[in-house]
């Protein structure tokens, strides 16, 4: 996964279906967000935005998404272990997941898996899952992410990934006018 980093942020993004940055003050902030009861609150992303903004590698994959009302949704995740999800099983060029990651945190994310077609299904948590054996029929690799620090990992909605440990407020990105923020 290295020399995927080496490259623009933006190319890395559409190549491999995400960007990980570790960040400290981003770790600290789902804490203090958590801790003040906002995280499942679209609002909540006004504490991550200067940071996000603010960092170079993020903001050239966001660009497009700076002009529109976002973000449209906001969700709270735990690890689920031994689970592989994915936001949106079908291309949606539009659309991008924000994730901010407590410290501590680790996750694995399965190379390739935004640009394959893979059998899943809806999930209780509003997800969409995938088996075990239809990801080693794919062929998908797993890659281990871990951010002790913290941080964010920005996602093509069809990455597959399991969360191993930590908290994560998920903000889902849209370029389209056609949904409206969810009020909380």
């Amino acid at each position: 996964v290295e020399p995927a980093f080496a490259m623009d942020p933006a190319e890395n993004f559409r190549q491999y279906g995400f960007l990980c940055l570790e960040d400290e003050a981003i770790g600290q902030k789902v804490a203090e967000v958590d801790g003040q009861g906002l995280s499942t609150k679209a609002a909540s992303w006004d504490y991550f935005q200067s940071l996000v903004n603010g960092n170079e590698d993020s903001r050239k994959i966001l660009e497009p998404f700076l002009d529109h009302d976002n973000p449209k949704r906001c969700h709270t995740f735990g690890p689920e272990p031994g689970q592989i999800f994915c936001f949106w099983p079908q291309p949606n060029p539009p659309r991008l997941v924000v994730s901010m990651w407590s410290a501590g945190s680790e996750v694995k994310l399965y190379g390739g898996s935004h640009i394959g077609d893979m059998a899943v299904v809806f999930s209780s948590n509003g997800l969409f899952e995938a088996s075990p054996p239809s990801m080693k029929k794919a062929g998908y690799e797993p890659v281990l992410i871990r951010l002790e620090k913290g941080g964010i990992i920005i996602l093509d909605t069809r990455m597959l990934f399991e969360r191993k440990s930590g908290f994560t407020i998920a903000y889902g990105m849209d370029t389209t006018r056609e949904m409206k923020p969810e009020k909380h």
